[in-house]
C-alpha cells in the first residue's frame, strides 16, 4: 500500500488576500463527480442506522454510521447528514486552508449540536467521515475532510489506496508511528490466530470499539480531526463507513477500484464485495454482518 506524505502544518496558511484581488474559482460540473450509495444491515428490520449526503453543486460528500448500540441512532445519523449539508452549501468553495478546515469543524460542531438537542437525554450519536473541494485564492484544487470516530477517508490515486484518517482520531503527521502501523496491520488481517500477537488480536476484535462520536453529551465537544490535501486530475477521495472496512482489507478495497473509471456504480462495487464478505459469518475473521455506505468525490481537473 502507498501512501501520501502529509502537508507540512508550516505551508497551510495561504492568504488572505486583498478582496480587490481575490479571483473567483468556482467549479465548473465537468470538474468532479460525486456519487454515493448505503444498504441496511441483511435481515434487519428497523431501518438503516447508516446514513450519507452529496452535493452536486458546491461538490461535496459525507458518510455517517449511527452507534449501532443506542437506540435512535439512525436517527442521530440522519440529522448529522442533513446539518452538515446544510452548513457546507453556504459555505464558498474559495478559501484558503485554514479557513476551509474551519468550515468542515463548524460543520461537524453544528451537527454535534444538533443532535444533542435531538437526544432530549437519550444516548444517541453517529461516527461522521466528509470531505470537500476547495480552491485557493491562486485558483490550486484541493480537498478537505474530517471525521470523528471509525468513518474512513481514502484517497485512490493513479490506482493507489491510502488511507488518510485514523480510527484513533489522530492525524498521520500527529500519530505516533506506531499507531498507524498498527491501524496499517490490522486492516490487512485476513487469519488473526497465524498473523497477529495476543495484544494485537485484543485491538482486532475491538477494533469497532470507540470513544467518541457527535452526540455524545459527556464532552463539551466531540474529538474532530480535520486536514486537507492538494488534489490532481483523477484523485478520488473514497469514504466509508466501518461496514465496508471491517469487512475488507484495504488491499481489496483498492482491488475492487483499482480500474473502475467514473463513480456513480463505485459504491455500489464496495458495497457488493463487503456484503459478500458479511455473509461468511462468522466463519470469516472479518466478516460481520453490518449497514454499509460508501461516498465517492473525484476531481476530475
Amino acid at each position: 500500500m502507498s501512501s501520501f506524505s502529509p502537508p507540512n502544518p508550516a505551508e497551510r496558511f495561504v492568504g488572505p488576500l486583498p478582496p480587490e484581488i481575490k479571483p473567483s474559482f468556482e467549479f465548473a460540473k465537468s470538474e468532479f463527480s460525486v456519487s454515493a450509495y448505503s444498504l441496511p444491515k441483511e435481515g434487519r428490520l428497523s431501518g438503516n442506522e447508516d446514513a450519507f449526503f452529496i452535493d452536486r453543486t458546491k461538490p461535496a460528500v459525507g458518510v455517517f454510521d449511527g452507534i449501532g448500540s443506542h437506540a435512535g441512532s439512525d436517527v442521530a445519523a440522519s440529522i448529522a447528514a442533513v446539518t452538515v449539508q446544510k452548513n457546507l452549501e453556504q459555505a464558498p468553495t474559495v478559501l484558503d486552508e485554514n479557513g476551509s478546515m474551519k468550515v468542515m469543524r463548524d460543520a461537524l460542531e453544528a451537527a454535534h449540536q444538533a443532535v444533542v438537542a435531538e437526544s432530549k437525554g437519550s444516548k444517541i450519536g453517529t461516527t461522521a467521515s466528509i470531505a470537500k473541494l476547495f480552491k485557493t485564492y491562486d485558483g490550486r484544487p484541493y480537498a478537505a475532510f474530517a471525521h470523528v470516530a471509525d468513518s474512513r477517508v481514502y484517497m485512490q490515486r493513479q490506482g493507489k489506496l491510502s488511507r488518510l484518517t485514523l480510527d484513533s482520531g489522530l492525524t498521520i503527521h500527529e500519530a505516533p508511528q506506531s499507531v498507524k502501523d498498527l491501524e496499517d496491520k490490522l486492516s490487512e488481517v485476513m487469519n488473526p490466530e497465524e498473523e497477529l500477537s495476543e495484544y494485537e488480536q485484543a485491538e482486532f476484535n475491538d477494533r469497532n470499539v470507540i470513544n467518541t462520536y457527535l452526540g455524545e453529551t459527556g464532552r463539551i465537544s466531540p474529538l474532530i480531526v480535520v486536514e486537507f490535501i492538494m488534489v490532481e486530475p483523477g484523485d478520488r477521495l473514497i469514504l466509508t463507513t466501518d461496514g465496508i472496512h471491517d469487512n475488507l482489507t484495504a488491499s481489496e478495497i483498492e482491488h475492487q477500484i483499482k480500474d473502475f473509471h467514473g463513480d456513480i456504480f463505485l459504491p455500489h462495487v464496495l458495497i457488493g464485495a463487503a456484503q459478500n464478505r458479511s455473509r461468511e459469518y462468522p466463519e470469516h475473521p472479518r466478516a460481520k454482518p453490518d449497514d454499509m455506505t460508501v461516498a465517492s468525490l473525484t476531481y476530475m481537473g
